[in-house]
Order: C-alpha cells, then sequence, then structure tokens
C-alpha cells in the first residue's frame, strides 16, 4: 500500500512539470496523486489548473468542485470554477459562482472582474 508520503511525491512531480509546461505529464502524476490520496485538495486544484490550460473545461470544473467538497469557503476556488464554467458557456452558473467568491471576499478584484464581464456577456444585445 502506498503512503500520503507516496502522494506528496507525485504531487511534487506534478507541480514541477506543471511549471515545466509539461502539463499532461503533469496530470498525469496528479492523478497518481489523488489515486493514493483522493481527498488531497492541492492536487485537486493542480488538476483543475492543468485543466484549465489544456481548455479541459470539464474536468477542470470537476476538480475544483472535488476541492469545493472540502473547503466552501476559498474565494480563488470559486473563481476558478467560475471561470471554467464561463468557457464552457455556463454563463448564469458562472456568474452564480463568482458572487459567492465575493460574498466570501468582496474586495478580491479578480471575481469583480470575472463578474463583470460575464454580466456584459449576460446584458449585451447580440450581433
Amino acid at each position: 500500500m502506498k503512503s500520503r508520503g507516496d502522494a506528496e511525491a507525485w504531487y511534487n512531480k506534478g507541480y514541477a512539470l506543471f511549471e515545466r509546461g509539461e502539463i499532461s505529464e503533469a496530470i498525469k502524476a496528479l492523478n497518481v496523486a489523488l489515486g493514493i490520496n483522493p481527498g488531497d485538495t492541492k492536487s485537486w486544484i493542480l488538476v483543475g489548473n492543468a485543466s484549465m490550460e489544456m481548455e479541459d473545461y470539464e474536468t477542470a470544473l470537476k476538480a475544483y468542485d472535488e476541492v469545493l467538497k472540502k473547503v466552501q469557503t476559498d474565494a480563488d476556488i470559486w473563481v476558478s470554477k467560475g471561470n471554467a464554467l464561463f468557457n464552457l458557456g455556463r454563463t448564469e452558473e458562472a456568474l452564480s459562482a463568482f458572487q459567492h467568491a465575493l460574498n466570501i471576499e468582496p474586495d478580491h478584484y479578480y471575481a469583480e472582474y470575472c463578474m463583470n464581464i460575464a454580466h456584459e456577456l449576460v446584458t449585451s444585445p447580440s450581433p
């Protein structure tokens, strides 16, 4: 049986690969880490971020939802979820996620910025 230390080593490998731009390899390493420790929020966050880089918004959304099962008060995760939803064309849900982030952290400038862009898209007439 693999230990939590093994999960940490796989996370570290995934992080290093992500930083080097080897996104698909990073995701593979992170999936090994999550196979050992499925509740590791930092691995889920990095899977979400890496998936966003690869424009795999469904996987990113699933990853951020895994984090939010454990930590619902992290405004940054709500913004990340909102961005995944926005990129999936689910603008109303994205607005809700951005609002949730702002409820947690009212001065979160990026949440406000994303909210304004999404809101503008919803309220602007289509050409």
